[in-house]
This record gives structure tokens, C-alpha cells and sequence, in this order.
């Protein structure tokens, strides 16, 4: 009987202490997945929450019998943040659960590998023409959803010209223990860097690798990018003939270029040039030679190298004056005619010469302000010329330092001399006040009704005002309107087919 006693006895003890070792649940692993790959050094271990735990006892080894232990440690939360694992390594984990003083079976145990090299991103693998200065990019992320990149300090970045050597401490292509162009150390959160100076048309290649103080990753891939080493010029266009003798030379930007130089000859060769030194795209030059051909080209620089010159181009100023106005040979041309030719930009002034001698050897012989802004220069003659009498005419620009060869010889001549009268009474066509300041009256007395062409112009030849006007027969009055107008001389032709009358205005 007691041996029965004894036994029940001993049951019992036994379930009681069977009952206290698996009374505490066991957590489930939840992250990251078993034998997830490209995790960070500081990789977090997540399991599920156990009521009542009051710790959890967390194992980390680099083998699956935990003969090589990592971190053994008791956390009172339900997750734990790996520091400074090494990279591209594989480790193997398991938590329990803590109650009190009784814990938890073991969970399964669960494998992840760490990252083994970054990814680059821009510029892409092979680029070409890239601007001396430019943006290079690495991924932050192994796949879009995947978390961003962390448990490390830096990044070394590394530029070169040449390939890369595996033996670190040598490289054929360059000295004995010369770094590449560019060894840097970016801190970590930087997921980009700005390249500046590189070398014109060249080949670069590049990597990135992560660092902390336990461990270093390998190499990324190693990626090339090569840079344009040509600036394409723009305006003048190549070859354009008749071009002002005050011009701007144009070019494309060229990113990372602090100084253009451009050289502006006569000679193809450039052996004795005029050199421009400019940050800006442009180069203006004035009182170029007329009826020249220049040559011209440009090189970008910075404190690391030059670039090549760019193509030459050419250009040619234009050696005369093209007339416009009125045609060669017009007849019934008004005695107060307006003379009009094609500007040519920078001239300082114009040499407008006419009269009824084709040879010019007595002629009237006038200099005219020119106004780079007015493409087509008029100069109206305000002495009356001779009625029904043939005229010739021509025109050369001037600079400071040089004068153009005159336009072709062109001839106009004038109308008979049938008069204004036949449609105004010329003593009847006046202007009151005159002075004036803001406003005037134009008072016209007219044979018949028509319409008539009334144009308001200064002393420069400058139209300032030009509309039609329609005239009743008898008195008409048409208001001028003239605020705002400088003070000066001005010139209100009134003109009818080939009927034209000119009458001065001053405004005070």
C-alpha cells in the first residue's frame, strides 16, 4: 500500500513540474523571413508578443548549432536591433519567451544573410557626353519595397580613368600606391554625389562600397560614364555672309565649365587671334571690319583641365549698303522722297549722298546717325527737289575705325510738276497751335473729298505716327494727339498718290 502511495506521490510531482516548464508559450517568428537575403547590418529581429513575458532571450550565431555564438542576450521587448553584423554573411537565430523565471521552448530557428554590395543607379552603365560636372547616384534600396539601406557609417566612393585594380595597393596604370582621381567618404543618408571637374573626353569608371567600424562590404559593380569634350557653337551661323560689324557670338552651356575662351581671326590658322575670357555663353564685338571674313572658335575650362576647341566657324561682315527704296529707275518719285536701305548693324552712321550727277562729283552729301534697332533706316530729303528731273543716289556706313565701300549707283525720278494743289490749297494746310504742347489741330482745306495718308515723323527720319485720314471737301480739322511726345522738331507729311506736302510742327 505505501509502495502505491509512493508512486502517485512521484506522478504527481512529475506533472506538476511538467505542467511549470511548458506553461510559458513560445513566441513566432515574424521577421525577417527565414533565409532573407540583402539585410542590413542592423537588421531588426521581430517576434510576436507574449502576454505576461517579462523578457525574451534572444540567441545569434553564425552557424546553425549556435557553436559560434554572436549575441546571446535577454530584452524585454518584443523585437531586436542587430549592430555591426558583417556584410555578405549568413547568421542563424532563435528567441524564448521569459516568465518570471521560467522560459519558453525555443522557437525555430531562422537563417538571414546580410547585403553584400550596394547597387549604383545614374549614370547608367556606358553613358556617353556627360557635362564635366554631373550628379552620381547609388540605390538605397535593393527592390522598391524593401527597406532602405542602414547599419553602416560611410560609403567610399571611387572615380577613376583607368580600371580598377583588384590589388588595392597596386595598380598598373598607376603609381606606385597613387589613389584613384577621387577617394571619398560620404556619410551614410547621402544617397548621391556631386562629381565636379572631371576631365574633358574622358572615360570614368566608378563604385561605392559600405563601411563601419567592424566591417567593410564588397565593391559594387563597377560602372563607366564618358564626358563630351566639344562645345557646339551656335550663332552666327557658320558661313552666313552680310553679318554687322557689331555681332555676339553664341554657344552652348557646358555644364561644369567655369571659363570659356574664344578666339575671333581673320586667319583660318589663328596664329596671332583676339582672345574673350567670359563665364557667360556670349561674346559681343563691336567695329568689326566691313566686307571681312572671320573666323572664330571656343574651348571651356576649369581647374582641372580644357576641353578641346570646338569647330571653326566663319562669318563675313557685309562690305556695303543694300538699297531699298524707292526701286532703281522709279519715276513719279515725290520731291521729298524717302531714301531706305538695309541696316547694317554697328555702323555708327551713314554717308547719304545724291544729286543729278551719276559720277558725284557735285552732290549733296550728308551723315546720318544710324540706330541699331531700325532694320530698315529711312532719310526723307526735305529740300524740294526738282520737279520731273532724274536723281541718283548711294549710301556707305562708318564705323570708328572703318568705312564700308558705297551701295550700287540707283536712280528715281521726280513727278511732274502738277502739284499738291491739284487736291489741298497748299497756303491753307497749317497747324494751330503751333507750338504745341499736348494736342494740336491739323486744318486742311481740300479740293475734293478722298482719303489721304498722314504720317508724323522726327528729324532722324523716325515715324513716330501714321494713319489714313479721310478729307471732305472744303474745311477739315484733325485732332493730333501729342502728350508724352519729347520736345523737339517733327515733320507732318500729308500724302495723296503722288501728291505730298510737309509741314513742320514744334512741340514745347
Amino acid at each position: 500500500m505505501k509502495k502505491i502511495i509512493f508512486t502517485a506521490i512521484a506522478l504527481l510531482c512529475i506533472s506538476i513540474i511538467s505542467f511549470a516548464q511548458i506553461k510559458v508559450i513560445t513566441p513566432e517568428i515574424e521577421a525577417p523571413d527565414n533565409e532573407a537575403d540583402n539585410q542590413m547590418p542592423d537588421v531588426f529581429l521581430d517576434w510576436s508578443a507574449i502576454t505576461n513575458a517579462t523578457g525574451y532571450h534572444v540567441m545569434l550565431g553564425s552557424d546553425e548549432n549556435f557553436t559560434n555564438i554572436v549575441k546571446d542576450t535577454i530584452t524585454q521587448y518584443g523585437a531586436y536591433q542587430c549592430i555591426k553584423l558583417m556584410f555578405n554573411s549568413t547568421y542563424y537565430w532563435k528567441v524564448r519567451a521569459i516568465e518570471n523565471e521560467e522560459y519558453s521552448e525555443w522557437t525555430e530557428i531562422r537563417s538571414f544573410t546580410t547585403f553584400e554590395k550596394l547597387l549604383l543607379n545614374v549614370p547608367t552603365d556606358g553613358s556617353e557626353n556627360k557635362p564635366v560636372e554631373l550628379l552620381l547616384k547609388w540605390k538605397n534600396k535593393f527592390t522598391p519595397a524593401g527597406d532602405e539601406v542602414s547599419g553602416f557609417n560611410y560609403y567610399q566612393l571611387q572615380i577613376d580613368t583607368v580600371a580598377f585594380s583588384e590589388n588595392p595597393f597596386f595598380n598598373p596604370d598607376h603609381l606606385l600606391f597613387e589613389l584613384p582621381v577621387w577617394d571619398e567618404f560620404i556619410e551614410i543618408g547621402n544617397i548621391q554625389y556631386n562629381l565636379i571637374n572631371a576631365y574633358y573626353g574622358s572615360t570614368f569608371h566608378w563604385r561605392i562600397r559600405a563601411l563601419h567600424d567592424q566591417d567593410t562590404s564588397a565593391w559594387s559593380e563597377t560602372w563607366t560614364f564618358s564626358t563630351n569634350d566639344i562645345i557646339t557653337l551656335l550663332l552666327p551661323n557658320n558661313t552666313i555672309e552680310d553679318q554687322g560689324v557689331s555681332l555676339r557670338m553664341e554657344w552652348t552651356r557646358f555644364v561644369g565649365t567655369e571659363e570659356y575662351v574664344c578666339q575671333l581671326n581673320t586667319d583660318p590658322n589663328f596664329l596671332i587671334s583676339e582672345t574673350f575670357f567670359t563665364d557667360s555663353t556670349k561674346v559681343s564685338r563691336n567695329n568689326l571690319i566691313y566686307g571681312n571674313k572671320y573666323y572664330w572658335r571656343v574651348l571651356g575650362r576649369h581647374a582641372r583641365d580644357t576641353s578641346d576647341w570646338s569647330e571653326i566657324w566663319e562669318f563675313t561682315t557685309a562690305g556695303a549698303v543694300t538699297l531699298n527704296t524707292p526701286v532703281n529707275g522709279a519715276d513719279s518719285v515725290s520731291i521729298n522722297p524717302d531714301l531706305g536701305w538695309k541696316q547694317i548693324k554697328g555702323s555708327s552712321q551713314y554717308q547719304v549722298q545724291y544729286g543729278v550727277d551719276e559720277t558725284f562729283a557735285a552732290t549733296n552729301n550728308l551723315f546720318i546717325p544710324s540706330i541699331d534697332s531700325i532694320a530698315n533706316p529711312i532719310f526723307r530729303i526735305l529740300s524740294d527737289l526738282e520737279y520731273n528731273t532724274q536723281y541718283f543716289w548711294r549710301i556707305r556706313g562708318l564705323t570708328s575705325v572703318d568705312t564700308s565701300d558705297y551701295s550700287e549707283v540707283w536712280s528715281f525720278t521726280t513727278m511732274d510738276q502738277v502739284g499738291i494743289d491739284e487736291y489741298f490749297n497748299k497756303e491753307n494746310v497749317t497747324i494751330f497751335p503751333n507750338p504745341a504742347s499736348k494736342k494740336a489741330v491739323l486744318h486742311i482745306d481740300a479740293i475734293e473729298p478722298g482719303n489721304a495718308n498722314y504720317t508724323l515723323i522726327d528729324l532722324t527720319g523716325q515715324e513716330i505716327q501714321s494713319h489714313i485720314i479721310y478729307l471732305n471737301s472744303g474745311i477739315n480739322n484733325i485732332s493730333l494727339e501729342l502728350d508724352g511726345m519729347a520736345k523737339g522738331i517733327y515733320l507732318v507729311n500729308i500724302k495723296n498718290d503722288n501728291q505730298f506736302y510737309t509741314i513742320k510742327l514744334i512741340i514745347k
